[in-house]
């Protein structure tokens, strides 16, 4: 007798999911896009040029249009009338918990849309806070004070990857505005390539197979476990201890 391992479990329900036929005629569904391969839908053009396929879709049938996933449906809601219907759902009318599943090997169990609704609610409602329109004004000065920081350093000439650039300067910035100063000055250079890491495993096989062992997969577990880790040593050198729930941190 052995236990099986959660994620092998997991893995194995998601793939056996994504053989299922789908229910192509349910009512009210917009048009399909063609194209698309068998059992995998979508989901090759969706990874090699997702732009494209959005901009197929809306020439061909406007703001709503529906492509497969493996084992999925999924509605392409695009253009500022129906993004707008979007973001105005109720919670009672789309769950985010079961769309962002994908999210919970990143955050970890128990986190965001892992957690019990009330609790998803009260956490998602820390970034709120952050994210409105008077806190939102306020960041401009930081982006500036990043900018000059990371480009001040260059010289009058030199080649840099600008993808990497652009990831650690966004990363340094969002620190700043959403953590504040002191955590961003403690950041590492090996918690930009963990953050890297993570956002990683955020691909389109980790919409319907999100515990796959691939090694963007693997990288990403590791590196949850390392920024846990470093975001408390960082924490302890800024002079401050916190005690930490699912839901709040405290002195």
């Amino acid at each position: 007798m052995f236990a099986v391992p959660e994620t092998v479990k997991q893995t194995a329900s998601t793939l056996w999911a994504a053989l299922q036929p789908l229910k192509l005629d349910t009512p009210g569904l917009p048009p399909m896009l063609p194209g698309g391969l068998p059992v995998i839908g979508h989901a090759v053009e969706m990874r090699t040029d997702p732009v494209a396929m959005m901009m197929r879709g809306r020439a061909m049938f406007g703001d709503l249009f529906c492509l497969r996933l493996p084992g999925a449906l999924a509605v392409a809601m695009t253009g500022h009338a129906a993004q707008e219907k979007y973001f105005r759902f109720r919670d009672d009318e789309v769950s985010q918990r079961e769309a962002y599943q994908l999210m919970t090997p990143v955050f970890g169990k128990g986190i965001a849309y892992d957690a019990e609704p009330h609790i998803m609610k009260e956490q998602l409602g820390f970034f709120h806070q952050a994210l409105r329109d008077s806190r939102l004004r306020t960041y401009a000065e930081g982006f500036v004070a990043e900018a000059e920081l990371h480009f001040g350093k260059w010289g009058r000439e030199g080649v840099v990857n600008m993808l990497d650039v652009g990831n650690e300067v966004t990363l340094h910035t969002s620190t700043r505005c959403l953590l504040g100063e002191k955590m961003r000055h403690n950041l590492s250079r090996e918690f930009s390539q963990l953050y890297h890491d993570l956002e990683g495993g955020i691909n389109v096989v980790s919409f319907f197979a999100p515990y796959l062992p691939l090694p963007s997969m693997r990288r990403r577990d590791r590196a949850r476990v390392k920024m846990g880790s470093s975001s408390a040593r960082s924490s302890r050198r800024g002079g401050t201890t916190r005690r930490c729930t699912r839901t709040s941190c405290r002195p």
